[in-house]
Parts: structure tokens; sequence; C-alpha cells
């Protein structure tokens, strides 16, 4: 089983809400290979009835998602300016209780905060308890400005890389945390500084560092809307590693999978696709960190 540990959110999008958080993307994805999901999140009373309906659906198990009666779900705005997306948290939401990760019984778990809701106690507890690790950056960089504009800030992750055996994030992030001019160098400074596999998601394509060698992988998926894209190809990439398949192999029929997924509009991108000849990935380059 996997659990996904992070927030459930309220995106608006086109002036329509709609669930979101990776829980959802992170957690369908891996899903829709039939592997076992376990979410572990917190809500507000405001969390639509109908969005806990559509993670059973999807069947997702919820018996981890607590509702907190005196908060608000975290809610984000996202609009795209110049081809460009920009996101606002509306409203904050809930902390996770670290309780609710005490007796997990999944072999792997993904830590994937949108904000401030998990944290370095939730990953402490977690690498007690799972066999294998992983966790995204995102909300572990994220902050605020006085509009609510979510950015990025660079800050110490070494208990991060010194504690998973699976890290994501973007090219933006691994640059706002190493410091390093481009996402080539900044992947090979996390390449250098942990065991784990590194993945690197950018508009050149997907790096992968582990064991002194960085890849790159390319698959053609532009023109789509990437909401929810960097936590289905973590959640699928996975499902895959779990099982058995070299990082290498796991992170190209990840891509794969998310070509297909693509083609669906958000939020439900793993329902079945509209037919299209299968997307090859293109193995760019492999050399040494």
């Amino acid at each position: 089983m996997l659990a996904i540990v992070g927030g459930l959110t309220i995106d608006i999008l086109n002036q329509r809400n709609h669930i979101g958080g990776p829980p959802w993307y992170a957690g369908t994805a891996a899903a829709s290979l039939s592997h076992e999901v376990s979410v572990c999140s917190a809500v507000g009373n405001d969390f639509p009835e109908n969005f806990i309906t559509l993670l059973q659906k999807r069947g997702l198990n919820i018996s981890r998602v607590v509702k907190i009666g005196s908060a608000r779900t975290y809610t984000f705005e996202h609009r795209y300016i110049k081809g460009e997306r920009v996101s606002r948290i509306t409203v904050e939401g809930p902390r996770i209780p670290v309780d609710i990760l005490r007796d997990i019984d999944a072999e792997t778990a993904l830590i994937s905060p949108v904000y401030k809701e998990a944290d370095e106690e939730h990953l402490r507890l977690l690498r007690k308890n799972v066999s294998m690790l992983a966790a995204d950056l995102q909300g572990f960089i994220r902050k605020i400005d006085h509009q609510g504009r979510v950015r990025l800030q660079s800050r110490d992750v070494s208990e991060i890389l010194e504690t998973v055996d699976v890290l994501h994030c973007s090219d933006e992030e691994a640059i706002a945390v190493t410091g390093e001019d481009d996402v080539v160098s900044a992947t090979r400074v996390f390449g250098l500084g942990t065991e784990a596999v590194v993945l690197v998601g950018s508009a050149d394509g997907l790096y992968i560092a582990h064991r002194g060698s960085l890849s790159l992988l390319r698959l053609p998926v532009s023109g789509h809307d990437l909401t929810g894209a960097g936590d289905m190809l973590t959640g699928f990439f996975l499902t895959l590693y779990t099982d058995g398949v070299n990082p290498f192999e796991a992170a190209a029929h990840a891509l794969q999978h998310l070509s297909t997924a693509l083609l669906n509009p958000p939020p439900d991108r793993v329902k079945p696709p509209p037919r299209q000849p299968p997307l090859k990935v293109e193995h760019v380059w492999t050399r040494r960190i």
C-alpha cells in the first residue's frame, strides 16, 4: 500500500471549484495502476461531500482523512498569465495531525505538503514506519507573499535528502534550494548529496539522478494543462519502482502514463483518455555526475 501525506485542496480553475492536492493526483495515478492507496490528510468543514464521493469512487482509502470542524480547507486559485501559471493560496488549511501516522500499515509513503500542513516531524515518523519513503519538495520550500501568491524560498533540506529514498521536485524548486544557475547543475548537486533517486521535472524533460549517473528523458507533452502533472508522475513512478522496476525504466514508463493522463482536463485525469498513438519517450543522454 502507498500512503500519501499531504493536503487535499479545493482548486479554483476557470472560476470553478475542483478537487486537488497531491493525495488526489498522485493517489489516482497510483490507483489507476491497481495499487492500493491510503490518503492521510486534513480538511476543513467546507470540504465538499461530492469530493469525498469522488475519492471513494477512484478507490482511495480515506479512513485517515480527518475533518477539522474549526478549520477551512486549503484553497488555491490558479490562473494563467501570458502562458505562465500563477497560483495563489486564498485559504490556509489545517495541519495534518501526526497521530494518524503512528500506526500506519503502508509499505511505501509519499509526503507531499502543499504548504504548512506537513513537515519534518511527519517525515521522521514516516521513516520509522515504512520501508520506502518519498518526498516532494514543493510545500517544504514554499512561502506566500502579501497577496497570497505562492513563491519559493531557499532553505536547508539536508534532513529530507538524508531521510528519503525518492525525491521529486521541479526545476524551479531545485534551483531555489541549491542556488545553482541551471537545472542540470542543481540536479547534480542533489544527486551528490543523497542516495535517493532524484526526479526533477522541467520544460526540457525529466532529469533522473541516482548512484552517480544523471539522465534526461523527454516526452512531447507541450500544449497540455500541467495541473497535477508532478504529483501524477510521482504516483506512477512509485507504483512501478516499488514493484521492482529499476529507476530509469520506472521513470520512462511513468512519463508514458503521464502523457496519457494529460489528455484529460483536470481534475479527473486518469479516466480513459481519448485514443491516440502511443508517445515514445526519448532518452536524450546519460552522463556521470
